[in-house]
């Protein structure tokens, strides 16, 4: 129904549009980044065990946590913290919901 709203009314068409993607951005996607975050985390010691931390593998893991965090300033407070320096990654916490809300949702 929304697709066909967005094809066939135009301005109101692009308006459905930018609500759901607020939609997704603000409310969806934070149940959604959990859950790929409490998949994801576990995998981190082992990869950076056999790989080592500057390994494309473990690249590639804390890549996908940060396109899990919101756009804007939270991303790039987690990126600050948890990502940029080689070593910090260690202090992130095995639950999402413990990650301070500047950095995470």
């Amino acid at each position: 129904m929304l697709d066909v709203i967005k094809k066939m009314a135009g301005p109101a068409g692009k308006a459905v549009a930018v609500g759901q993607l607020l939609y997704k951005q603000f409310y969806k996607n934070e149940q959604d980044a959990n859950l790929a975050y409490n998949a994801i985390y576990p995998s981190l010691r082992p990869t950076v065990a056999k790989f080592g931390r500057n390994s494309a593998e473990f690249n590639e893991i804390l890549n996908y946590l940060v396109s899990m965090a919101p756009l804007g300033a939270k991303r790039g407070n987690f990126v600050r913290k948890y990502i940029n320096n080689p070593a910090d990654w260690q202090s992130l916490s095995s639950d999402p919901d413990d990650i301070p809300f500047g950095f995470w949702w």
